[in-house]
């Protein structure tokens, strides 16, 4: 089922920003206890996301690690966090995933 939200923009917007949407909407949906809402965008941004871009890459993980932090599943966010870190070690994203996996 594909969530609803970027509709008809879908096929007008680049993967890596529909990846974004996607990422920062199950960050929101895991903080409003809507778990399986959650891991549909999550899903969905994951599928987007073109890792060939390292800051959208480090941006989508580091928002996906938020969002399973949040849905209080630590291994997953520390997944998402170090892909996100390898992928842009020197970014913003990629600090941020660092202080995240270092516990700060």
């Amino acid at each position: 089922m594909r969530s609803a939200g970027c509709g008809a923009l879908d096929t007008k917007i680049n993967p890596n920003q529909r990846a974004e949407y996607h990422a920062i909407r199950a960050w929101a949906r895991a903080a409003a206890g809507d778990r399986p809402g959650a891991v549909e965008d999550e899903e969905q941004a994951m599928g987007l996301c073109v890792s060939r871009i390292p800051y959208a890459a480090g941006e989508v993980g580091w928002l996906l690690g938020q969002a399973r932090r949040e849905m209080g599943d630590a291994e997953g966010a520390r997944h998402h966090f170090a892909r996100a870190r390898a992928a842009d070690p020197r970014g913003l994203s990629g600090r941020l995933c660092a202080e995240a996996l270092a516990g700060a």
